[in-house]
């Protein structure tokens, strides 16, 4: 018997040129570290993510682009800015680089909200951590010395950067597949906020 097809998907906010510009400028300053393990998102890359799905069947598809038109139709288009770096677990052992956002978090929390509901409604397992919202800048391996982690640390939370403004007004369902080099996203399905 034939397996079924699967893609690994999550929906996210996609972000516009001028946020990916200043992500550029973030990976080359930790890659000019040179730190082995240390590896940046590609700029073009990056997103907001609002629920990973993981690996699902195709056939599954359009139930989730189903429950996306359901959860965008009541938020209105909102707006969001690049915020404070941090890292995930803690600084002193750093594996997720990331940015967060600022600005009209309420909307973005209601928006994430009925995504998760509406997934869930469809079996997907709801997240139990509460909503973090950030952009992924990058991860740390753990074969990185303690030396080689604070310093791509202090990178991260030294690096100037701009503010660009980030107007949500749709929302994508990403295809991640996975390559040795990093994930490559591919964009499949998207719906405009407050019916649109």
């Amino acid at each position: 018997m034939a397996s079924e097809e699967k893609v690994r998907v999550f929906v996210a906010v996609e972000l516009p040129d001028t946020v990916k510009a200043e992500f550029a400028g973030l990976a080359a300053a930790i890659d000019a570290l040179g730190v082995r393990g240390a590896r940046t998102v590609r700029p073009e890359g990056i997103h907001l993510t609002l629920k990973f799905l993981g690996d699902v069947s195709v056939e599954r598809v359009p139930e989730i682009r189903d429950a996306m038109d359901f959860a965008s139709d009541e938020v209105a288009p909102f707006d969001l800015s690049l915020g404070d770096a941090g890292v995930f677990p803690n600084p002193r052992a750093t594996r997720v680089l990331w940015v967060g956002v600022e600005g009209d978090l309420d909307s973005l929390g209601r928006l994430q909200q009925r995504v998760e509901e509406s997934l869930a409604e469809l079996g997907f397992r709801p997240e139990r951590r509460g909503f973090n919202p950030h952009i992924t800048a990058g991860r740390v391996r753990d074969r990185v010395s303690n030396a080689d982690r604070r310093r791509v640390t202090e990178t991260l939370l030294s690096h100037e950067y701009v503010r660009p403004p980030i107007r949500v007004e749709s929302i994508s369902l990403i295809r991640s597949t996975l390559h040795p080099d990093g994930a490559m996203y591919e964009p499949i399905y998207g719906v405009g906020l407050g019916g649109d």
